[in-house]
């Protein structure tokens, strides 16, 4: 794990976009995992200065969704198509594809289409967040999905929505992990992540500390990019 301190969101946007440009110039086959929240419009913004050659060589996957009927307007999906993300011009496969499939059919379904992908990829890229309370993906502090040791997919009835997302085990299996974390109400949750030994259950972005490739790009600590 490193960090790296990058204010300018003009130069957070040009280390993402130049992280995937060089990517597709050494890889034919790249999955490229996004998340929602405030990571969205980061998504959207490079995605438009992708060229059709380099979205050719890109499968995007959602590394967490909030379950509902499809296309509902609090997924990450939704979200993403309306912050300008086609994806008609990528490889794609959204987690909720069927009004009649239950949280844990579409759980099960889209842990196929992870196992998948992931294991036909020449390179995968994690772009990924953390929320002031911790987590990462929708793996929420003291959650369900900080036990599932199995699965890289894993589903639970959260507070708040009921969540689809990527498991410990399915961070752990992204080539680079590129975390995106910027704002005053995170500067205790990257303090934590910095100099805390916590338990994934207390801080699920404590995942972090056991990756060699895992990049938190923030603008409170680290070297300047």
């Amino acid at each position: 794990m490193k960090f790296i301190n990058i204010s300018d969101p003009t130069d957070v946007e040009n280390y993402l976009y130049l992280q995937i440009e060089e990517a597709t110039q050494k890889y034919e086959n790249i999955t490229w995992i996004v998340s929602g929240g405030s990571n969205i419009v980061l998504t959207s913004d490079v995605f438009k200065r992708l060229s059709d050659d380099q979205l050719a060589k890109l499968t995007i996957l959602l590394s967490d969704e909030r379950y509902g009927s499809v296309g509902h307007p609090n997924s990450n999906y939704f979200q993403l198509k309306q912050a300008g993300v086609d994806f008609n011009k990528v490889k794609s496969t959204p987690v909720l594809i069927s009004n009649d499939a239950t949280l844990e059919q579409t759980a099960k379904i889209y842990n196929k289409v992870i196992n998948d992908q992931f294991e036909n990829s020449d390179f995968i890229i994690g772009q990924l967040g953390i929320g002031p309370d911790g987590h990462t993906v929708g793996i929420l502090p003291n959650s369900n999905a900080t036990e599932d040791v199995q699965n890289l997919i894993t589903y639970y009835k959260g507070v708040d929505y009921q969540r689809i997302t990527l498991t410990f085990n399915g961070i752990r299996q992204i080539s680079t992990v590129l975390v995106f974390c910027f704002g005053e109400n995170k500067r205790l949750a990257i303090s934590e992540l910095a100099n805390s030994n916590l338990s994934l259950k207390e801080q699920p972005a404590q995942i972090f500390r056991q990756l060699a490739d895992a990049y938190i790009i923030n603008d409170m600590i680290g070297e300047p990019e």
